[in-house]
């Protein structure tokens, strides 16, 4: 996955204390199902390009109608400081409307290259392994 991110850039509009929040909109083209909530620590929050915390310990994220972002730092963030959020995307093809049939097309496709231990393959199993990678590398583009 070529973006497995996205990142809100805000001006704080209050003050923002420990155990305090902020709402964060999100960015163009995501909404609520785009996000992985079981990805704290991709989380990463940095104000005025110096200061980074870190999920989960130092912040924490709900996701609903915007993300809402609780400082677990004891550091109190200012109101017009810039702030930098990183939330994680969720992984693979999730996003998608037919996701599972598409996960399972490429898991499948995949299977079918089996481990080789300790066996030499000969010029006709490489090129059949090459070929299975090139397939699925095609099937993983093909995807939206």
């Amino acid at each position: 996955m070529a973006d497995n991110f996205a990142v809100i850039t805000m001006t704080l509009p209050a003050d923002v204390p420990t155990d305090g929040t902020f709402d964060a909109p999100y960015p163009p083209g995501t909404t609520v199902d785009s996000f992985d909530p079981g990805n704290a620590a991709g989380i990463i929050l940095i104000i005025d390009d110096r200061d980074r915390y870190a999920g989960p310990d130092q912040v924490e994220v709900a996701y609903g109608a915007s993300a809402t972002v609780t400082n677990r730092s004891e550091v109190i963030w200012r109101a017009g400081q810039t702030a930098m959020l990183q939330l994680p995307k969720v992984p693979f093809y999730a996003d998608s409307v037919d996701a599972i049939a598409k996960n399972t097309a490429v898991i499948n496709a995949g299977m079918a290259i089996a481990p080789l231990g300790a066996q030499t393959p000969d010029q006709a199993g490489v090129d059949a392994i090459v070929a299975k990678v090139n397939e699925l590398i095609a099937a993983y583009q093909a995807v939206p």
